[in-house]
């Protein structure tokens, strides 16, 4: 493998970028982490709602611009129908509506999937979705 010094200095860059995006969260963040595991795991269970809405605006807007794409291509098959396929066109009209419409088939997905209520369990024992006791939940 042949690794040239431009090689060498990008990679170099970038490692001194994420390195300084790690430096930065981590005093953006104040207070050093405790030491607990659990807390460490609650962190990182609270992001996922976060994570999840950011999966929805990414689809959204990735949907749209597919969308848009569509048009052109399919104005570029109208201009010169030998060089540009309409199935191009299509395709990426198809894949943008998909996009758009993919967080509320997931969310009627879930609904169907999980009617009962979830039960989930965790380090502290099985949790219940619904206002009830542990032992509701298990009877679901």
């Amino acid at each position: 493998m042949n690794l040239n010094r431009r090689c060498i200095v990008k990679a170099i860059v970038y490692m001194g970028v994420a390195a300084g995006f790690f430096s930065v969260g981590y005093a953006a963040s104040g207070t050093p982490a405790s030491g607990s595991l659990g807390d460490v795991a609650t962190n990182v269970t609270s992001s996922f709602n976060a994570l999840g809405l950011m999966i929805t605006a990414i689809s959204y807007l990735a949907g749209f611009a597919f969308s848009v794409a569509s048009v052109f291509k399919l104005k570029q098959h109208k201009d010169n129908p030998q060089q540009v396929p309409v199935t191009t066109g299509i395709a990426m009209l198809a894949f943008g509506i998909g996009l758009i419409f993919m967080p509320s088939l997931v969310q009627m997905g879930g609904a169907t999937l999980f009617t009962g209520g979830g039960v989930t369990a965790g380090t502290s024992g099985i949790a219940c979705d619904t206002a009830g006791s542990i032992s509701k939940c298990i009877g679901q």
